[in-house]
C-alpha cells in the first residue's frame, strides 16, 4: 500500500519513538506500507525538523537531519514532477501532498493538519489522520 506522509507526521515520529506516528514510521522501514514523497515534501521536513524548538527535542544534528531526509528520499516512491492542484483552499501549500499522491498513485494521504482532514477525500485518496489509519489497518 502507497501513501504520502504530511510533514507532521514524519516530525512526530522523530520526536517520539511511542504513538500512531511512530507505528506508522514503523510500518515504512519494515516495509509494510510503501511511502510516497517529492522534493517539496522533503525540503519542508528538513526545514522543520532543524526549527530550533524542534531540535531541542529530537536532539539530533543538522547532519543527522540531512541523512534521515535523504533515507526517506531512497526508501520511497520520489516523484520529480507533479501536476499542480488547488485541493486545499484554506491552505495552498497544503497542496503538495495531495500533488504527490496524484503523481505517486498513492491511495492515503495520513496527516494531522486540519486543512488536509477537513477535505477526507480527494478523487481516490484517502486523507486520514495517524489513529484512523493504525486502527482501520492494525
Amino acid at each position: 500500500m502507497k501513501l504520502v506522509l504530511d510533514t507532521n507526521i514524519i516530525v512526530s515520529s522523530v520526536i517520539s519513538q511511542r504513538g500512531y506516528s511512530a507505528k506508522i514510521r514503523g510500518k515504512w522501514q519494515s516495509g509494510e506500507v510503501q511511502l510516497a514523497t517529492s522534493r517539496e515534501i522533503l525540503q519542508e521536513v528538513e526545514w522543520v525538523l532543524n526549527y530550533p524548538r524542534i531540535q531541542k527535542r529530537h536532539r539530533w544534528a543538522p547532519k543527522q537531519v540531512s541523512e534521515f531526509v535523504k533515507q526517506i528520499r531512497a526508501n520511497s516512491v520520489f516523484v520529480a514532477k507533479t501536476r499542480k492542484v488547488k485541493a486545499v483552499e484554506e491552505d495552498p501549500d497544503d497542496d503538495k501532498f495531495v500533488e504527490c499522491a496524484l503523481a505517486a498513485k498513492a491511495r492515503i494521504i495520513i496527516t494531522g493538519d486540519p486543512h488536509l482532514l477537513s477535505i477526507k477525500k480527494y478523487k481516490n485518496i484517502s486523507i486520514v489522520t495517524p489513529r484512523e489509519f493504525i486502527e482501520s489497518r492494525g
